[in-house]
């Protein structure tokens, strides 16, 4: 459970009129075991939290604080790889020689270099 002491600032903007009495009330008082006997449970707070309660700093000051339960969720990578016809597709049959097969030294012979004028050759 993790506790957050509000400033003023938050408090007039997201704080409800229940966060403010109750931020008042801590503030008033002056006695450290009277502060830490505020508590509230998560049916008494509003906006998700799971409950109250006020601190005594070590400034002696009693300050509201509102908790809420972690929580963790787990994400698993997953890779998707999609694989097109397109790997094996060869309408017209061309030949095709990887490097190191025989037949390879005839994709750059004769000058070929893949421009439209000297296409490789497989």
């Amino acid at each position: 459970v993790g506790c957050n002491q509000w400033s003023g600032a938050e408090l007039e903007r997201w704080g409800s009129a229940a966060d403010k009495e109750r931020t008042a009330q801590c503030t008033a008082t002056r006695d450290p075991e009277a502060c830490r006997a505020y508590e509230w449970d998560a049916a008494d707070v509003d906006g998700g939290a799971a409950s109250a309660h006020c601190t005594w700093t070590p400034q002696h000051m009693c300050v509201y604080k509102k908790c809420w339960e972690s929580r963790w969720t787990y994400a698993l990578p997953l890779e998707i790889v999609y694989s097109t016809p397109l790997q094996k597709w060869n309408p017209y049959g061309l030949a095709f020689h990887e490097a190191g097969t025989p037949g390879f030294d005839t994709v750059e012979a004769d000058g070929r270099n893949g421009m439209p004028e000297t296409p490789f050759n497989g």
